[in-house]
């Protein structure tokens, strides 16, 4: 929910409105009041809350709480592995080229449709031959998803 932080009033009722649930059932509840934001010229404050349906207990104090960004790959690790791709290969890397088996993967990669997303291992592979892959037209679209 997003409360704007000119209105005292709403985010008084808010609190008034959480604060009354907590009293009439004893699930666990989760608010968290993030730092106030500015979006077009109004500042915001954005606040979360979670109720026990989304928090499932099992006994001896153990809390397992779903989050669906569990699967998916980490912002920071990608940034790593661009930065340490772009260091694998120097100059040498205008030399390479692919033998028969790498080839073969490498045309796999190419045909594939431009809206699937590429592996880790793929993205490196065309990295790693993108020289010899320039003068492949088809190949571009996969090379700028890396």
């Amino acid at each position: 929910a997003v409360v704007s932080t000119q209105s005292g009033i709403t985010a008084g009722e808010v609190e008034h409105v959480n604060e009354r649930s907590k009293q009439q059932n004893s699930a666990y509840h989760l608010s968290l009041e993030f730092p106030p934001a500015v979006c077009k010229d109004m500042m915001l404050s954005v606040v979360y809350h979670e109720e026990e349906e989304q928090v499932s207990t099992s006994g001896n104090d153990i809390c397992h709480i779903h989050d669906p960004e569990l699967l998916m790959e980490s912002l920071v690790e990608q940034k790593q592995h661009k930065l340490s791709r772009s260091l694998r290969y120097g100059p040498e890397a205008k030399n390479l080229k692919p033998n028969p088996h790498t080839k073969q993967s490498l045309s796999t990669i190419i045909d594939y449709p431009t809206n699937r997303s590429l592996t880790s291992d793929e993205q490196d592979l065309i990295w790693t031959y993108r020289y010899y892959l320039a003068r492949f037209k088809k190949a571009l679209p996969k090379f700028l998803k890396c």
